[in-house]
């Protein structure tokens, strides 16, 4: 099954104005069949039919490039949703938002290009994902040159080389892959290469114990034609790094999201776990043990922590700071010094990092183990 054959109407800030009525349902329908593609390791393609028949693909598509131009906590808003139910689907998804939410703002890229994505975007469902890392260079955000290599011809170019981790890949209806040139003096960049492109295939290498149905296969390319307008800019290794602001805020933000989700989705699981479970020889329900009923409370604190960390937006959460005075050691407190009271999370505190994040799905996993403090 592709995207790319499905034809839906344009969102508009009309269908996507009661995303609280919306959500929860598609929650629920991934959250049915993500037990199946985890296990089989199979892309659920049908997620994000649903996902497009919802006008949820394009949602962070520009309104100049004919999108509903959503902002950061909607988009958010969204994946949260989203990872509750599948989270390889929000992975996916994340990539989507990024790519489109920052097309205004992306250095190399034509203006008809953007309007090709956006448009196959809302049309079509069009996915895009970016294609960076390799087996023997890992992640360009070390520098090094991509062993990946674009060969100029008369007519274009010619790109050669392989992609691992190529998140989404099944469904991708555009590659954005790093690669440099062949010139004596290499320059590196982006290429920006449709599916129905000749000379590259799938190679199906995912076969890990989490985010299964991301499709996270290898991609390997063999001289595929690329158009010659659709090299995004390649500039000389070492130069200013060309991406937008505004996406790394996104990414930071959105990729978070998914790992907090998770965690609650793992909480709301165990809390239904203690109510339902009613063991013979006890006549009543888990939750209503001592040694039970503390475990669960103190995850929703650890999930907000995760949102509070590190970011300092707008009056949002802040963490507590200790006060030294002069005369004390350098490691210990002094006496005068009170923890401040702590403040509840708000709408404005929403970026994190993804160790934060991370520290909500431990924090949730640790709390299970905690035992209650004797009176």
């Amino acid at each position: 099954m592709s995207l790319v054959a499905l034809t839906r109407p344009t969102p508009t800030a009309d269908r996507l104005t009661d995303l609280d009525a919306l959500l929860p349902g598609l929650t629920a329908r991934f959250a049915a069949t993500a037990d199946a593609h985890d296990r089989d390791s199979s892309f659920p393609f049908e997620n994000f039919a649903a996902l497009h028949e919802a006008g949820l693909l394009a949602l962070t598509a520009p309104v100049d490039l004919g999108g509903p131009g959503a902002d950061l906590p909607t988009a958010l808003k969204v994946i949260r949703a989203v990872a509750r139910g599948e989270p390889a689907t929000a992975l996916v998804l994340v990539m989507q938002y990024l790519f489109l939410g920052s097309l205004d703002g992306r250095a190399g890229w034509p203006a008809h290009l953007k309007a090709l994505v956006a448009d196959e975007a809302i049309r079509n469902g069009g996915l895009i994902n970016a294609l960076r890392v390799e087996p023997e260079l890992g992640t360009p955000a070390r520098g090094g040159l991509p062993a990946t290599v674009a060969r100029r011809t008369p007519d274009g170019w010619r790109l050669s080389g392989r992609k691992i981790y190529s998140t989404g890949c099944p469904a991708l209806t555009w590659f954005v892959v790093w690669a440099r040139t062949d010139e004596p003096e290499p320059r590196v960049g982006g290429w920006l290469v449709h599916r129905d492109t000749p000379g590259w295939r799938i190679e199906e290498t995912w076969d890990h114990t989490g985010l299964r149905a991301s499709g996270s296969h290898d991609v390997i390319f063999e001289d595929a034609p690329v158009p010659l307008d659709r090299a995004l800019s390649p500039q000389p290794p070492g130069g200013p790094p060309q991406i937008d602001p505004r996406f790394a805020v996104w990414s930071s933000v959105l990729t978070s999201a998914i790992y907090d989700s998770v965690a609650r989705a793992a909480r709301d699981w165990f809390v239904t776990w203690l109510t339902e479970r009613k063991p013979a020889n006890l006549g009543a329900s888990l939750s209503t043990l001592p040694s039970r009923s503390w475990s669960a409370p103190s995850t929703p604190f650890s999930c907000r922590t995760a949102f509070c960390w590190t970011p300092r937006q707008r009056g949002g959460c802040r963490s507590p700071k200790r006060r030294w005075s002069s005369t004390s050691s350098p490691r210990t407190p002094s006496p005068r010094w009170r923890r401040p009271s702590p403040r509840p999370a708000t709408p404005a505190c929403r970026a994190t990092t993804p160790f934060s994040a991370t520290i909500a799905t431990c924090s949730a996993a640790a709390s299970t183990r905690r035992r209650p403090t004797s009176s």
